[in-house]
């Protein structure tokens, strides 16, 4: 540490010994602050893929979360609502709960299933499936695009 006495005298070599001399001008400055850098999550993209993830807990008991993904049908920048069915059936194939059946905008979806505050303590244990519709079921094109309808399966242990 050097003392801060002015006449403070260095003994010593210096090797390549260089001063320069720089002035910024105020425009210059304020050019400095002008310049940013940032990364920003985009937190509103709209999902171009159609997805329905398996739930968890899996197996489950007395409750788990569904999650799912509803892509944009639009090509412009103008999300489109789309009606959306969640439902669970048992192995059977009867209908046990309507989860969603609504309107929804594009975007990523969760939904909780808990079986003992729907069912109390009539549902056993087994293999239940679960499955989502997107658009509109009396559309012809909603029968012949796979894409449309996806269904996953479930185990209740009790």
């Amino acid at each position: 540490m050097l003392p801060t006495d002015a006449n403070y005298n260095f003994k010593g070599v210096l090797d390549d010994l260089r001063i320069y001399d720089y002035m910024l001008l105020p425009l210059t400055i304020a050019e400095l602050n002008d310049i940013q850098t940032s990364i920003e999550e985009d937190k509103y993209e709209i999902p171009v893929g159609f997805s329905l993830e398996q739930n968890y807990p899996n197996p489950f008991n007395p409750s788990t979360t569904i999650e799912y993904t509803i892509p944009n049908v639009e090509t412009g920048y103008i999300p489109s609502l789309q009606h959306v069915t969640l439902k669970v059936y048992d192995i059977l194939g009867r209908e046990i709960a309507t989860l969603v059946n609504e309107q929804q905008a594009p975007g990523k979806y969760s939904v909780h299933f808990n079986v003992a505050m729907r069912h109390g303590a009539s549902l056993p244990s087994g293999i239940y499936f679960y499955t989502l519709r997107v658009g509109d079921s009396s559309s012809p094109r909603f029968y012949r695009d796979s894409s449309e309808l996806q269904i996953r399966k479930m185990v209740l242990i009790k």
